[in-house]
């Protein structure tokens, strides 16, 4: 065997290795992610956790564990549906729950969900939304988008405010006292609950009272359901 016939597939190896490698890294730099593309129709969300996606290579990224590493770290979103588009777009479909009202902090707003989690935070009002004005001071810097406002009237709060909108009534802002008086303000009249009632029964009574009323074409200017039997003042 001559020399000449040793060096040739050493060679060829050689020239394939490289080609391997430089193909390797042009991969690599093509398919790595550039631009991530939400869609949603909340322009206001944050997204925390997409620095990790700009690192990721589209052909390795594991669309499951990808999905459920951006719903961890941001709670304010119920759903994404994750698609990658060659050579290195990812686009995210998000779906959230409706803000439900705005809580005043200290200096802006905090504009919650249903559950009470911070969907996105503002300096001032961007919607028409109930306002809820809470008796302890929240701090705007101290709650970031994904947070759960974590107090119990707050939580309540909004469950009654649920059952007054099902009813069709229309709330302008939400006084919470304390959790023995929770104000709930509509235009021209007042519903004012504590939290030790039942939401049971909250429901109850507010559904009958309210569907009487319409009956008899009354209306009440205070309906206090803090009582065993509710109190109602008339225009």
């Amino acid at each position: 065997m001559t020399r000449l016939s040793l060096v040739k597939p050493a060679v060829t190896i050689l020239v394939v290795g490289l080609l391997f490698f430089a193909g390797l890294l042009f991969s690599r730099s093509l398919f790595k992610v550039k631009e991530v593309k939400i869609v949603n129709n909340n322009q206001q969300l944050i997204i925390n956790g997409l620095t990790k996606i700009y690192q990721e290579n589209l052909l390795f990224i594991n669309t499951q564990s990808t999905v459920n590493y951006l719903l961890k770290l941001n709670p304010q979103i119920n759903s994404i549906n994750l698609k990658k588009k060659l050579p290195n777009q990812i686009i995210l479909e998000l779906k959230t729950a409706p803000v439900v009202a705005a809580i005043a902090a200290d200096n802006g707003y905090l504009f919650v969900d249903n559950r009470g989690i911070i969907v996105y935070k503002k300096r001032n009002i961007d919607q028409q939304l109930p306002i809820i004005n809470f008796y302890q001071k929240l701090y705007f810097q101290e709650y970031p988008a994904g947070k759960k406002v974590e107090f119990s009237e707050i939580s309540y709060s909004l469950q009654c405010l649920n059952l007054i909108n099902n009813l069709g009534l229309s709330v302008n802002t939400i006084d919470i006292f304390s959790n023995d008086m929770i104000g709930f303000n509509l235009e021209n009249e007042k519903i004012i609950i504590n939290t030790d009632k039942q939401l049971a029964l909250v429901d109850y009574q507010l559904r009958a009272i309210i569907r009487q009323l319409r009956i008899l074409g009354q209306r009440f200017t205070v309906l206090d359901l803090r009582f065993d039997k509710p109190v109602i003042k008339f225009k």
